[in-house]
């Protein structure tokens, strides 16, 4: 038969080292046919000696122990800082249950650390930081709870647990937590929310579990249009309209003929654009007389064309001196004939 003794770290819910159980000890017992084992601790039996052909029974503490040190051959440790919280169980009939004597040192573990205190903290776990050592008993009542649930839960929108409102919930789950959500939550005028769900009650656990999850809510903005003359959203003859997020709209205007316009706003749309609403939308309608569009083109080209003309005209009188330049070189660098 063989026996290993392993551990695993999980910090905060999550496991830190190693990604399996690291194996410390392993132990082999010649025990032929073994069908079935256990491991018994018993202050009655452990530790026991073999003396002239009799064991003695020497045990005096529950030789379980779980203690802060050094990692193998008798070595000890100094910790530069130290915060822990520690509990010790024992399954019985599947049923997890503490120690209930409980002390501040491992009675026989060879590898130690020589700067750490141990106290009973008031969750009911043992509490280990930086200070002077103090062996003795600390608890013949060791009774903390559960701590195999952890919950990492954050939402924008805060929630409830158990009946304490708060954007965020992180810890050990020890007892029964109710979490309720706001079924419509408002964030202002032109946002609102909607839960999809029920109300949720996480439970202690026998096992290692992580309770993470984001509430699922459904937004909706608003899209509003000021204006004197009829607009429409998706068709419809209004100036606003809540608008489930993620939706396309397709904004119109009913303006006359003469005129023409377009949207000024948190967009810049023309008329008949279609938009993605991911955030509350306003937008001005803005109408311009066709003819006063047609004239501010038409100056607008007339600018054009003469800075154009102006650009060419400078390089043909650049072009032309320099013609000329060249053709005085050419007539004074000539030698005088003579018949």
């Amino acid at each position: 038969m063989e026996v290993d003794f392993a551990y695993m770290v999980i910090q905060n819910g999550s496991i830190a080292y190693p990604s399996n159980f690291y194996v410390f000890d392993r132990a082999f017992i010649k025990i032929p046919n073994v069908e079935s084992s256990y491991i018994i601790i018993n202050d009655s039996t452990t530790p026991r000696e073999y003396l002239n052909s009799t064991y003695y029974l020497c045990g005096n503490l529950l030789g379980a122990e779980l203690v802060w040190g050094g990692r193998d051959d008798g070595e000890f440790t100094t910790f530069t800082n130290m915060s822990s919280y520690l509990s010790l169980y024992y399954n019985n009939q599947g049923v997890w249950t503490p120690f209930n004597v409980i002390y501040t040192y491992g009675n026989d573990t060879e590898e130690s650390a020589d700067n750490l205190v141990v106290s009973l903290a008031k969750n009911g776990y043992v509490y280990v930081t930086i200070g002077n050592l103090n062996p003795k008993l600390l608890t013949s009542h060791f009774s903390p709870p559960l701590s195999f649930a952890y919950a990492d839960i954050y939402c924008d929108i805060p929630f409830y647990v158990n009946g304490t409102l708060t954007n965020e919930f992180k810890g050990y789950v020890t007892f029964p937590v109710t979490l309720s959500f706001i079924t419509n939550y408002t964030a202002n005028s032109s946002a609102f929310a909607i839960y999809n769900g029920e109300n949720i009650t996480l439970e202690p656990s026998y096992r290692p579990i992580i309770y993470s999850f984001k509430p699922n809510y459904t937004w909706y903005y608003l899209v509003k249009i000021n204006s004197s003359f009829p607009v429409y959203i998706n068709g419809v003859n209004t100036n606003e309209m809540w608008v489930k997020k993620g939706s396309v709209v397709v904004l119109n205007a009913d303006i006359p003929s003469s005129d023409a316009g377009y949207f000024k706003g948190t967009y810049y749309l023309t008329l008949g654009q279609s938009v993605t609403v991911n955030q509350p939308i306003v937008e001005n309608l803005v109408v311009i007389p066709k003819a006063d569009l047609f004239t501010g083109i038409l100056f607008f080209a007339v600018i054009l064309i003469g800075i154009l003309g102006f650009v060419a005209f400078r390089r043909r009188r650049k072009a032309r001196k320099y013609r000329n330049w060249k053709s005085r070189r050419r007539t004074r660098g000539r030698r005088p004939y003579f018949d």
